[in-house]
């Protein structure tokens, strides 16, 4: 399809971007005609909107037809469902052939050297052409998308020309790497031919040293501020240790931080943030079960960086008014003396509360699931406050006999995915013996993906209803025989089911707390 408009018109709007829409449609009416490619196409698509596009019928009523027709094919292009700026994508491009084309690659740079890994390239980065010498420079000759492999050319006569690449869509998370052995800048000017006008990509949030830190969180039995209760309630090490040798650190202590599970770190201030979790007989922190903290592990201290029921955001059904942390304290759950029942707990693990954490790769939002109203929030972290659109409930997939239950939070490539999980707990699934798997089958998970504020649903609903080691196969002292998941119940399973010598029970049911990515993008599920 071919789009027409003026000579005239495209060296003004090269000159006078700034004239405004209604401007710059006048001039399109009351133009000539010369062909444009789809680099122009893309230029103007992204400068208007289908109403400004479409009230080019009420400016001018003596236009050509063949520029009307022009106009309205290019908001067609624009997304009306959303009234947004579209983009018409360039063409996807390929290796480079040698002759008279202009080419290169643009490859993985995930250390910041300047030189190509060589672990493959980057697809889908904005490569644009420019002719310096000619009478509209920053109109681009011709534009294109690298493959799969990170390639890209024009075919372009003998002369000198500028390269521009530009990262958006998709690889909006990416940024450039620096000049070096393998590459230049965003920018290039060049003289045709060549097929070595190669770019270094980097994606910040997957770069560390070569011996990073890694973090976990402890649990300490009954009231963490008991005598002689163990403190560790976060601790850090390095990477490259195993076994039980080489030393650990304790982050603060566990009667000010309590049980913990979201983490998630800033790297810009070397900040950690911490969320608790409500688990049985162990006792949350001094903020309750409503508070993110913040802790410094360079020095070791922790704070309350914020209390969510001063954002009226209610993570139980007790409300943000009980003991300023939505949750009975830890005396009022008898974890000070024995036997402990900790009645209050056992029927809310993974509905109340905060699930997984995750921060952006731009270090500016955490986010979080609030697993009581089964919502996804994001905390501007500079201001302390719910970041606008935000929270978004979660979606519910199909869940047979049961009820889903949100917790995971994972990042990859900028984006943010959610985990679900289908607990079955209405499905009749209080199992007589270790071999009744009635309700087992109901048992499912799902994934989404965050893209802008709507979920897309990646993968599932998947059955859990899979054969595991027995939960205590290396032991043997209380069950080897029970090799899958049960649906949740509340009540405590009794004999004869999981019923050991040692007087112990064993019914294991799945949470769904966390999703990570290998190097590959494959899934990783927690």
């Amino acid at each position: 399809m071919m789009y027409y408009t003026n000579s005239k018109m495209l060296k003004e709007l090269a000159l006078h971007r700034n004239r405004g829409e209604k401007a710059f449609i006048k001039m399109i009416i009351n133009s000539g005609l010369i062909q444009i490619n789809h680099s122009i196409l893309y230029y103007l698509s992204q400068k208007f909107t289908v109403k400004n596009l479409l009230s080019m019928n009420k400016i001018s009523t003596n236009s050509l037809l063949s520029v009307k027709h022009a106009i309205l094919a290019l908001a067609f292009i624009v997304s009306a469902s959303q009234f947004s700026h579209a983009q018409v994508l360039p063409p996807t491009s390929g290796p480079c052939p040698g002759g008279n084309a202009i080419g290169g690659t643009a490859y993985m740079d995930m250390n910041f050297d300047g030189t190509d890994d060589a672990t493959g390239g980057f697809a889908g980065v904005f490569v644009y052409l420019y002719d310096n010498c000619s009478a509209t420079p920053d109109i681009p000759l011709d534009s294109v998308l690298t493959d799969s492999n990170g390639e890209y050319f024009f075919n372009q006569p003998v002369g000198n020309y500028r390269i521009e690449f530009e990262l958006k869509g998709e690889c909006d998370h990416l940024v450039f790497g620096p000049v070096g052995v393998s590459g230049g800048s965003d920018v290039q000017f060049v003289t045709a031919p060549g097929c070595s006008f190669d770019v270094g990509v980097a994606d910040p949030a997957k770069y560390c040293q070569v011996n990073p830190a890694l973090v976990t969180s402890c649990f300490v039995t009954g009231d963490p501020s008991a005598m002689g209760k163990p403190q560790d309630a976060l601790i850090t090490w390095a990477s490259n240790l195993s076994g039980t040798a080489g030393a650990k650190t304790s982050l603060s202590n566990a009667t000010f931080l309590g049980t913990l599970w979201g983490i998630a770190y800033a790297k810009s201030t070397k900040t950690l943030y911490t969320s608790p979790v409500l688990k049985t007989h162990s006792g949350l922190g001094a903020g309750g079960l409503d508070v993110i903290y913040s802790v410094d592990p360079n020095t070791n201290i922790a704070f309350e960086w914020i209390d969510l029921g001063d954002l009226g955001i209610q993570v139980s059904d007790f409300g943000t008014g009980l003991n300023d942390g939505q949750f009975p304290t830890n005396t009022a759950r008898g974890l000070n003396v024995e036997p402990q029942y900790d009645a209050q707990a056992h029927t809310r693990i993974g509905k109340v509360g905060i699930g997984d954490l995750e921060i952006s790769d731009d270090e500016k939002t955490l986010y979080f699931v609030n697993l009581h109203n089964k919502s996804l929030y994001a905390i501007d972290i500079s201001t302390k406050t719910i970041v606008s659109g935000f929270p978004l409930v979660i979606p519910t997939p199909t869940c047979t006999g049961g009820t889903n239950r949100p917790f995971a939070l994972g990042k990859d490539e900028g984006r943010i995915y959610v985990g679900t999980l289908c607990d079955a707990s209405s499905s009749g699934a209080s199992p007589i013996s270790a071999t009744n798997d009635t309700g087992v089958n109901n048992l499912t998970a799902t994934v989404y993906r965050l893209n802008g504020l709507t979920f897309q649903q990646v993968l599932g609903p998947f059955s859990l209803a899979y054969e595991r080691e027995p939960m205590d196969a290396y032991n043997g002292t209380i069950n080897t025989t029970i090799d899958n998941w049960f649906p949740w119940v509340d009540n405590a399973v009794l004999a004869p089911n999981g019923f050991g010598p040692s007087g112990s029970t064993a019914y294991p049911t799945p949470l769904f707390t966390d999703i990570e990515f290998a190097d590959n993008d494959n899934l990783i599920l927690g």
